[in-house]
């Protein structure tokens, strides 16, 4: 049972340790079998003084090597981890370089924001911007520019393929290296389209009556004050005219507040 034999089992069985030859005869084409096959060193046995220090060196570089490993592994999980995760959440998540000219990973969220395939993005980073709505291309691209020193956050309308205006709210902030170098930008995008829905449902119910989607008195009086200021400076004459319904209990009284809708309505 030669060494190179037990070399070959050690590999085959996939121990990764330090593999010295020490024989009484070595010769120079077995030695280099040797090494070629997996073995860390090789001396003669006249020569012991170069063993102990062999080991020593090979069990350092066996625990470098064992370390690099350790941290491969790591990464893998973390990398697998962050994918369950950008691909399990709602929110958009984006990565690029810090000039935000090349895209490094974009999550699935973004074709169910967007609208959009994602594909595009890795060739032409800029193609997102042609999505948003051109009213607010010029100041979304001019407020992007702030991500690298972590000043970005913006509500934007963005147009999908088949017309329709969807709102998102996009934020970002800088990676930083450990010399505290900007390296990376990473970004959360989120579809706040029901969210903006609610806001103007909310905004039309106090400044508008219900029945009628006439101004309410909140808006009346917001605009009255907005006239009179205008009168000031223009040297107008400000008029307020007050329309009401005479005998209008009766009609509620008699017909029933279904007819009294319908007659404010009319």
């Amino acid at each position: 049972f030669s060494g190179l034999r037990a070399l070959e089992v050690m590999t085959h069985c996939g121990f990764d340790l330090p593999f010295i030859v020490v024989s009484g005869k070595i010769g120079e084409d077995t030695a280099v079998e040797a090494m070629k096959a997996g073995a860390r060193d090789y001396l003669m046995k006249g020569r012991l003084a170069r063993l102990v220090p062999a080991v020593r060196r090979e069990l350092c570089e066996a625990v470098v090597r064992q370390e690099k490993r350790l941290g491969q592994v790591a990464l893998r999980n973390s990398e697998e981890l962050f994918r369950q995760l950008a691909g399990n959440i709602p929110e958009l998540l984006w990565i690029t370089d810090a000039t935000l000219k090349h895209l490094i990973y974009v999550s699935p969220a973004f074709e169910r924001i967007w609208g959009r395939k994602s594909e595009q993005l890795y060739v032409d980073l800029t193609s997102w911007l042609d999505a948003v709505h051109p009213g607010d291309q010029a100041r979304v691209r001019a407020e992007r520019r702030k991500a690298p020193f972590g000043d970005y956050s913006e509500e934007f309308r963005i147009m999908w393929a088949d017309g329709s205006t969807h709102w998102v709210h996009e934020r970002a902030f800088p990676v930083r290296d450990t010399s505290g170098a900007v390296y990376q930008i990473a970004g959360i995008t989120e579809d706040i389209t029901e969210r903006k829905k609610a806001e103007e449902h909310l905004t039309y119910l106090a400044h508008f009556d219900h029945l009628s989607g006439l101004p309410n008195r909140v808006l009346f009086q917001d605009r009255l004050v907005q006239g009179i200021a205008q009168s000031k400076r223009e040297d107008w004459i400000t008029a307020v005219a007050f329309i009401d319904l005479d005998r209008f209990k009766v009609i509620n009284d008699t017909l029933g507040h279904t007819a009294g809708d319908k007659l404010i309505i009319a």
